[in-house]
């Protein structure tokens, strides 16, 4: 975690090498050339990086590639699971559990085609595992060839396998891969020194996926010098991946290869308009296929970068007096609206109160029951949820049910899913 990463300064045609070397305060580089190295995450408990989503993997009776050798399998039953990494034409890479003590003794051994050959070899390619369960991940680090930026590198996945089934899906051994390594490297940011850091949060092989939902797309991190008082462990801040990045309080333009091996940062200074947002709406996030905005209404108003997105997400506070506030949000899974920020101008979001309450019913399938909904509209036609966590000592919403005489028939409260 010392090891000191060289980078290139460019800035006015000075070419300027740093390993280790302090820059003088207050000095900013305008563009920086980051040699990135490999760093291992811990298979256990809290790093510092978060932990990021994975590719779930569905099991088969046949891989779903033609392999040119495999293992003798011990289990009549070997389950059969395919990722995707990287950007090579053929980036589907096989993956096999077996029983190494014959059917039924419990699946305990994995194979993955690592350098993606198409053969399986049964002794390098051979790693022993624990099963886990839905409730306790008890990971190995799988590693695999990835190329990408025509260029192939080790990384390592978190490999789990465990016994799954919901309404949708029968009882079988699922597996999932989750980010197991990312690049670090040494930066100059805000004329201070520190370690920079890559990941590829949504697990697919590749460093440069600009964010788009929740852990899908990548991070940038920054280990920015701790506050006096502060605990250091807590600085290590982390970005949205995007065409602008605003970092203790100055702005970058930070573009990655794809394989995560080299990080551009420059210098920014992005056009901005402002947002205006109705009483009530305290964040928002928009999202474009370059960059995210996470908007934080302080006053009703907040700057944005200029450009076309999509409103992806609202949160909504009421003051309900002497109770806790009511909080909820909303997303857009479908047909977000288009928000268009232009250099100096303030736009005025159409949302939130007053909300309209609808209850939506449903019969169930054994049709002697109804299903009720609960459904908050805003002005904007936008949907709210009420969440059990943000809203824990708030009184649950209810609801009567009355005969045509207004006799009442039965009450409940709603509980959030």
């Amino acid at each position: 975690m010392q090891q000191k990463s060289q980078f290139s300064v460019l800035a006015a045609g000075l070419v300027l090498t740093l390993g280790g070397l302090t820059p003088a305060p207050g000095a900013q580089p305008e563009t920086q050339v980051i040699r990135m190295t490999l760093e291992k995450r811990p298979l256990k408990g809290e790093d510092r990086l978060g932990y990021g989503t994975c590719q779930w993997l569905f099991p088969t009776n046949a891989p779903r590639e033609k392999l040119q050798s495999v293992p003798r399998f011990k289990s009549s039953r070997p389950r059969w699971y395919a990722a995707r990494f990287g950007e090579a034409h053929d980036n589907l890479f096989s993956v096999v559990i077996d029983e190494s003590g014959g059917t039924g003794s419990g699946y305990d051994a994995v194979y993955a085609d690592s350098n993606n050959d198409n053969r399986i070899d049964p002794q390098k390619e051979r790693h022993s595992f624990p099963l886990s369960t839905v409730s306790e991940d008890r990971p190995i680090y799988l590693e695999f060839q990835i190329i990408a930026a025509g260029k192939t590198n080790a990384h390592f996945f978190h490999f789990t396998a465990f016994p799954y089934s919901d309404s949708q899906q029968p009882k079988d051994t699922h597996a999932n891969l989750r980010n197991g390594s990312f690049w670090v490297g040494r930066a100059v940011l805000n004329g201070s020194e520190c370690r920079v850091a890559l990941a590829d949060l949504d697990s697919n092989g590749l460093f440069n996926d600009p964010e788009q939902a929740v852990f899908k797309g990548d991070r940038f991190f920054a280990d920015l010098p701790a506050k006096a008082g502060s605990d250091q462990d807590k600085q290590f801040s982390s970005f949205p991946y995007g065409e602008f990045t605003c970092i203790a309080g100055a702005w970058y333009s930070i573009s990655a290869t794809a394989d995560g091996g080299e990080v551009t940062i420059k210098t920014a200074s992005p056009h901005f308009g402002s947002v205006k947002a109705p009483l009530g709406i305290t964040r928002a996030t928009f999202r474009s296929p370059r960059q995210t905005l996470y908007l934080n209404f302080t006053n009703r108003v907040d700057q944005a970068i200029v450009g076309t997105y999509k409103l992806a997400s609202l949160s909504l506070r009421e003051e309900r007096g002497g109770e806790k506030a009511l909080e909820l949000r909303t997303d857009y899974p479908e047909r977000p609206p288009e928000i268009r920020i232009r250099e100096g101008e303030t736009i005025v979001l159409t949302a939130g109160p007053p909300l309209r309450i609808e209850v939506q019913p449903r019969a169930e399938p054994s049709g002697d029951k109804v299903a009720l909904s609960l459904v908050l509209v805003g002005t904007g036609g936008e949907t709210y949820r009420w969440t059990r966590q943000a809203n824990r000592s708030a009184a649950k919403p209810g609801f009567e049910l009355r005969d045509a005489v207004g006799k009442l028939v039965d009450s409940g409260t709603f509980d959030y899913g």
